[in-house]
């Protein structure tokens, strides 16, 4: 499966950075705003923007129009789209619930989301192996068993697909914007486990069906 490793995405944080969440999201926005490297990003222009914090609005437009602008790939109607939140959790104390969480959501996942009642053709999460990498409290760096136990969730989740008659579709990329984008343009879409999903309900089209893994 091609799913792409973020060994050390330590600045790039869209969920922390947009709520101001952590020890570093001041030191981190900064050097998104400073970077050359991200100066075409969709944070960079919503931190250069933004008048208020949370502004959901200006982050959705700027989203939208960087999805359209660059031609990104966006879900088909009939696509069930996963955000699927792998890498760091897997192998942290700090996330050891949210993981306990993973693990009983997706190795049962058809008995807590039902789509049989959708016309729903195809399948695909939404993840990459994210490594928060702090260097700070020395936290969330990469490990093989924190990779082992996410291929181990995406193994799980692909065989109940195939058992439903789907192929589970990965879309992996380093580029964090584009893996956003197709996220928030889901018309069947599945929130993770982690706060992020939180901030794409909001980005979603008005017609979307979300689906929350909380029991």
């Amino acid at each position: 499966m091609k799913i792409k490793k973020l060994k050390s995405n330590k600045h790039y944080r869209v969920n922390d950075l947009f709520f101001g969440w952590g020890i570093r999201w001041r030191k981190d926005r900064s050097e998104i705003l400073n970077n050359p490297k991200y100066k075409d990003t969709i944070l960079f222009e919503y931190l250069s923007k933004k008048e208020q914090e949370l502004d959901y609005s200006l982050f959705k437009n700027i989203l939208r129009k960087h999805a359209e602008e660059k031609k990104y790939k966006t879900p088909d109607h009939d696509e069930l789209v996963i955000q699927l939140r792998l890498g760091d959790i897997m192998d942290s104390l700090d996330y050891e619930f949210a993981k306990k969480k993973s693990i009983y959501f997706y190795s049962d996942f058809f008995s807590h989301i039902d789509i049989s009642e959708l016309s729903i053709n195809k399948v695909t999460a939404v993840t990459a192996l994210h490594f928060g990498d702090n260097e700070i409290n020395g936290k969330y760096s990469y490990s093989e068993k924190a990779v082992e136990d996410s291929f181990k969730i995406v193994k799980s989740l692909s065989n109940q697909c195939e058992e439903k008659g789907y192929d589970l579709n990965i879309y992996s990329h380093e580029n964090i914007d584009q893996d956003l984008c197709y996220l928030a343009h889901s018309k069947h879409f599945v929130k993770g486990i982690t706060p992020l999903g939180d901030l794409i309900v909001k980005c979603l089209p008005w017609d979307s069906i979300i689906y929350e893994p909380f029991f």
